[in-house]
């Protein structure tokens, strides 16, 4: 949330709306990527399931497929700025293996 927040600022203080909106996009389909596998795997994933790997594989390839058709309309839209989309799909990853990161980091300082 702060990161969108700071990116949005900093693009809005050079008056590029559209650097910002593609941002948001970006961050949207990120969230989308990491929030279907979490629910996926919470539900297809339980103790007794049969062939979760496979049911897994269903789900992996029915939301790539709506990714790349999502991702064929945005890239085909003119006012969309491509590095700033992938940017912010990248910014929601990097949210997250920051957030690890200092888990990870706390988790060592308390048992050192």
């Amino acid at each position: 949330m702060y990161t969108w927040a700071i990116a949005i600022m900093w693009s809005m203080a050079y008056g590029r709306i559209w650097v910002a909106i593609s941002i948001t996009l970006g961050i949207l389909l990120g969230t989308g990527i990491l929030a279907t596998y979490h629910l996926a795997i919470r539900r297809i994933v339980v103790p007794g399931a049969k062939n979760p790997g496979r049911r897994l594989l269903k789900v992996a390839i029915v939301k790539y497929l709506v990714v790349i058709i999502g991702l064929y309309f945005l890239v085909r839209w003119p006012r969309l700025n491509v590095i700033a989309f992938l940017g912010g799909i990248a910014l929601t990853h990097f949210a997250l293996l920051a957030k690890l990161a200092g888990i990870k980091f706390m988790e060592r300082r308390k048992s050192g």
